[in-house]
């Protein structure tokens, strides 16, 4: 039982890691410009801790089975109440998880809404095969 008991911490402390790169994604995402390079970093990371927690669900589902024991441990006060602050850390990660992935589809919104913009005023060609101007772009045209 004192494995599983560890398990179930380290699950906890896993969590806790989790929420602090969930709140750093949260930070990115409300910045008025989102830095590619930093939030593929948190995603990296989020991905890594969240494949983490997985292996380690996966050896909290095999020692339950061989104590003969499972979540939520109502029979076993401790592990009850680790349980329980899994869980309540489970249900904020979840809120701000989709708080996260709304502040993404919006920027992905925005940024398809700008690229249709750019797209329907680029240039097809700049330059004909005599080297001369060819087509002028429907921004230069829409300034003259």
């Amino acid at each position: 039982m004192k494995n599983l008991m560890l398990i179930l911490q380290k699950q906890l402390e896993n969590l806790a890691t989790l929420t602090d790169v969930t709140d750093a994604e949260q930070l990115l995402l409300c910045a008025g410009s989102i830095e590619s390079p930093q939030l593929r970093a948190v995603t990296e990371k989020k991905s890594a801790l969240l494949a983490e927690l997985a292996s380690m669900d996966q050896q909290r589902c095999d020692r339950e089975a061989a104590l003969a024991l499972r979540a939520p441990y109502s029979n076993v006060p401790l592990l009850n109440a680790q349980w329980q602050k899994i869980q309540q850390r489970i249900t904020s990660l979840h809120a701000v998880n989709m708080q996260n992935g709304s502040l993404l589809s919006h920027h992905i919104a925005h940024n398809t809404k700008a690229l249709a913009i750019l797209n329907a005023h680029r240039q097809v060609s700049l330059y004909g095969p005599d080297g001369r101007i060819s087509r002028i772009s429907k921004i230069s045209q829409a300034s003259a």
